[in-house]
């Protein structure tokens, strides 16, 4: 698949001379062997995310990090990836406002704006953000698309600098509203635990409060990792679910008139979807890695020590040599080889798999009610209940503020 529409427009440039050249004098790496090698080696660092125009955002944060400081920031952060805790967030959190949102539907909706109104409550909870209610909605919810914004700043079409300028504006009055309360109030309940006045079990299990419980790590970086972590966490749940379910959508519909009989709120094939979805328009346009050492790659392109390559996660993922003569089509059922995986470069790969993966589309053995399904899921298939399908009278709207493939509007209507 042919990538560079994609780039038509972008600024190329970064803010930090020192941290490398523009994406458009990189080698583009663009089959999945390669991008997939690239991410499982050692011979490679990464070369972009914080570290780049968005560094004001996420750097020092998870996305940031290579090698050993990349994984003893898992290893701490992993408690809050676990199946009971993700679980809570699906059935205490989302489940009962996504619900709620569609009793009150009259039976047309806009899907990102109701996805992101539910979802936000589980980022909330996730970072562990307090004073986040139905009150402040929509200033919150904007706060989320900026900081967004400049998170992705990489991947922004247009002038980088003014980007960046009104997001940082967002960023403050983010940290202001809602970061620096929070954080307070779990460092007073950290220093209670500490003294012996509460037990382990009274401490909320959320990303404030293991950065707090962690000096030893996070001292080691300067003090702005912590709304770093904070605001690569904070979109994850919220925007990336919310772009990729009419993504799903979408395909589904066009998919469903050839295949008839399937059980669209069954969780093992609304996964098969989302997977299949997620591989055909992955979040990530684009990550950029830094050779450590000479190094050639599968395609036999050779990579001095020092120099940079783009990984290109959308290209990889429709790679026909991976995925088959069909591989631009929606297939939930599709056949791979060996070592390929269904969701294709989505996620990441190696040591660098997205932490978040679980979480997003659940666990492969999770296809009965009382496992962990994953956010996507559990919104498909609440929806599906309900009789969702795409409304033929409002044509779905691409966003055009960056490189990223996702919808700025996308109307639903509900048979029941």
């Amino acid at each position: 698949m042919d990538t560079r529409a994609l780039r038509t427009g972008h600024a190329g440039t970064t803010f930090y001379a020192d941290r490398g050249p523009s994406v458009d004098d990189m080698p583009w790496c663009t089959s999945y062997a390669d991008v997939e090698h690239v991410f499982r080696s050692k011979d490679w660092e990464q070369g972009g995310g914080g570290a780049r125009d968005s560094y004001e955002f996420i750097g020092d944060g998870l996305l940031a990090l290579s090698g050993a400081d990349h994984f003893q920031r898992r290893r701490i952060e992993a408690a809050l990836f676990r199946k009971p805790n993700l679980r809570r967030y699906e059935e205490e959190i989302l489940l009962p406002v996504l619900r709620e949102r569609l009793d009150a539907a009259q039976g047309r909706l806009e899907l990102r704006s109701l996805l992101r109104s539910c979802l936000y409550r589980v980022s909330a909870a996730f970072v562990g953000l307090d004073r986040v209610g139905d009150g402040v909605l929509g200033e919150y919810l904007e706060l989320i698309e900026h900081l967004g914004i400049g998170a992705n700043m990489e991947w922004v079409v247009g002038d980088h600098r003014a980007a960046l300028q009104r997001a940082l504006g967002y960023k403050a009055e983010f940290m202001e509203r809602f970061f620096r309360p929070s954080w307070d109030r779990r460092a007073d309940l950290v220093a209670r635990f500490e003294r012996g006045e509460l037990a382990e079990d009274d401490l909320p299990l959320d990303l404030i409060t293991v950065m707090i419980r962690n000096p030893d790590h996070f001292l080691r970086w300067a003090p702005g990792v912590y709304a770093a972590e904070a605001i690569l966490f904070h979109g994850g749940p919220v925007n990336s679910v919310a772009n990729a379910i009419p993504h799903t959508v979408t395909e589904l519909a066009a998919w469903l008139p050839g295949h008839p009989g399937q059980a669209l709120t069954d969780p093992a094939f609304l996964r098969l979807c989302c997977n299949e979805a997620l591989r055909l328009h992955p979040p990530t346009p684009f990550f950029i890695r830094r050779a450590l050492r000479d190094s050639t790659l599968p395609s036999g392109l050779r990579v001095p020590a020092g120099d940079y390559v783009v990984l290109d996660i959308i290209a990889a993922s429709h790679d026909r040599g991976a995925f088959g003569g069909d591989a631009d089509e929606f297939n939930p059922y599709r056949s791979r080889n060996k070592g390929v995986k269904s969701t294709g470069i989505a996620f990441g790969g190696g040591i660098h798999t997205c932490i978040a993966m679980g979480m997003t589309i659940g666990d492969a053995s999770g296809a009965r009610d009382d496992e962990q399904a994953g956010l996507m899921v559990v919104c498909l298939r609440e929806l599906y209940r309900r009789g969702m399908r795409p409304d033929s009278e409002n044509v779905p709207e691409k966003s055009a503020v960056n490189m990223r493939d996702e919808y700025a509007s996308y109307w639903v209507v509900f048979d029941t």
